[in-house]
């Protein structure tokens, strides 16, 4: 039987050593794992490195491994510069979700298909594991995406470039009728 003090303590030992293991982020794609920091001098704004590394993570796995056009340290850079720029009591939620997982589950030690599976399972659950990896999903998959780079390369167009289908031919022909002999 453990007492109030050795629960807590344990859990803050716990916490702390798999806190530690972010620091041991070993990146799937090429391009961040030829730096020797992965976050190459970067400082955040918002998130922690910690953070930073959660959501680089999770970007393996809900983007990509290696996506075209941002690696997964450039979408966890971009996901810190998107909450620094709003209400921070708005991101303090995502904030937290991160460190959740990031002191529940040892994200950093699982392989990609690991974090998937996790993920997968996150996901099946109701409440908060879910809402969880929908925050993930919110700060991987819109930095990817709203990236102009990544938009140029995947052959996304706006909708104003598009192409325009009319289904049915319109007249530019006036029709003019000639005026009746007689009114009335």
């Amino acid at each position: 039987m453990f007492t109030r003090r050795q629960f807590d303590k344990g859990i803050g030992l716990l916490a702390s050593s798999l806190v530690a293991a972010c620091h041991g982020y070993e990146p799937a794609c090429p391009a961040d794992a030829a730096l020797s920091d992965p976050l190459d001098g970067y400082e955040p704004r918002f998130l922690s490195r910690d953070n930073c590394f959660t959501v680089a993570a999770a970007a393996e796995v809900l983007v990509g491994p290696c996506p075209p056009g941002l690696s997964p340290i450039g979408i966890s850079k971009r996901a810190d510069a998107l909450l620094a720029n709003i209400d921070p009591s708005a991101a303090q939620p995502a904030k937290q979700a991160l460190g959740l997982l990031e002191t529940t589950t040892g994200f950093f030690k699982k392989s990609v298909d690991e974090r998937r599976h996790l993920l997968t399972h996150l996901i099946e659950t109701r409440g908060l594991p879910r809402d969880v990896v929908r925050v993930l999903k919110l700060l991987t998959v819109g930095p990817y995406y709203s990236d102009l780079e990544v938009r140029r390369r995947i052959g996304y167009l706006p909708f104003e470039e598009r192409p325009r289908v009319i289904t049915s031919p319109v007249s530019t022909e006036r029709l003019v009728h000639e005026e009746p002999a007689e009114f009335g």
